[in-house]
C-alpha cells in the first residue's frame, strides 16, 4: 500500500514559485517531480480552499465561503476515510484543519498536541498563529512522521502567506519567503521521498501585490502544483480533485 503526503505551501503564487525555488526546478529537470499551474477555487480565501482539499466538494457544497465560518456537521474527508480504513493520520497544519476535520474545540492551547485514535487526523501538531515560522513547522511533520510513521500525512506551512500579507506578493520580502520554503523543501523531501511517501505539494491560494487574496487576478488565484512519486502521474486540475486522488492513491 502506498503512503502519501500532502504538503501545502499557503499564500504561494505561481509565479513566484518559478521565479524562486530551484530546489524543486531540480527535482523535475530530474525527473522526480512533476510540475503544473492549476487555478484555485473561488473566493480564493484559506478555509474554503482547506475544506475543499479535504472533501473534494465545490465551496457551494461543503458551506465554508470565508475563513470565518465553521463546519455545519462532521463532512467526510479524506482523513475521516483514511482513519476508517484503519490507517494512521498526522498533521502539522493550521488548527483550522483540525476544525474543518470535525474538532469542537480546536482553540489553542489545549490543541496544540493532539493524539485522538478516533479523530480523522489521529496525531497532530496544531498552530493558530500565522507567523508560526516554517523552519519549526518542517520539524513538527518530521517528528511526527519518525513518531507515528503514518500513511497520509499533511504538512501545512504559513511563512509564505504571511509574508505576503506583511509585504504584498511581489515584494523582495515574499520572494525570500518562498527561496526559504524551498531549502527547507530540500533539508526534508529527500528524507520524505526516501521513506516511500507520495507527495502532491501545492498552494491554497497566491496573493497579490497589495498583501491580499480576495481578487480574481492571476497572482491570487494560479497556484503551483507538483507531484513526487511514480503514484502521480496525473495532477489535479483543481483543489476538488486532490481528495479523490489522494483516497485512489491509499486505496480508500
Amino acid at each position: 500500500m502506498n503512503r502519501a503526503m500532502l504538503l501545502l505551501i499557503d499564500g504561494l503564487r505561481a509565479d513566484a514559485a518559478r521565479a524562486n525555488m530551484c530546489f524543486m526546478t531540480l527535482l523535475e529537470s530530474r525527473g522526480l517531480a512533476t510540475f503544473k499551474v492549476i487555478r484555485t477555487v473561488s473566493p480564493p480565501v484559506s478555509k474554503n480552499v482547506y475544506a475543499t482539499l479535504a472533501t473534494g466538494l465545490d465551496p457551494l457544497a461543503h458551506g465554508i465561503l470565508d475563513n470565518d465560518r465553521s463546519p455545519a456537521g462532521e463532512t467526510p474527508t479524506i482523513f475521516s476515510r483514511a482513519r476508517d480504513a484503519g490507517l494512521a493520520v498526522a498533521a502539522a497544519a493550521h488548527i483550522w484543519f483540525a476544525e474543518i476535520c470535525g474538532a469542537r474545540d480546536a482553540a489553542l492551547p489545549a490543541s496544540r498536541f493532539r493524539y485522538d485514535p478516533l479523530a480523522p487526523i489521529s496525531y497532530g501538531l496544531f498552530y493558530s498563529s500565522d507567523s508560526y515560522p516554517d523552519q519549526e513547522l518542517f520539524a513538527d511533520a518530521e517528528v511526527l512522521r519518525e513518531l507515528c510513521e503514518p500513511d497520509l500525512m499533511l504538512t501545512h506551512s504559513m511563512g509564505v502567506d504571511w509574508a505576503g500579507h506583511r509585504t504584498g506578493g511581489e515584494s523582495r520580502e515574499y520572494a525570500d519567503a518562498v527561496r526559504r520554503a524551498d531549502a527547507l523543501l530540500s533539508r526534508y523531501l529527500p528524507v520524505w521521498m526516501a521513506a516511500g511517501y507520495q507527495i502532491l505539494i501545492m498552494s491554497d491560494h497566491g496573493m497579490n501585490a497589495d498583501g491580499a487574496h480576495y481578487d480574481n487576478s492571476g497572482g491570487t488565484n494560479l497556484v503551483p502544483v507538483w507531484g513526487i512519486g511514480e503514484a502521480w502521474t496525473t495532477l489535479p486540475d483543481s483543489p476538488a480533485d486532490v481528495a479523490p486522488m489522494l483516497g485512489a492513491i491509499l486505496g480508500v
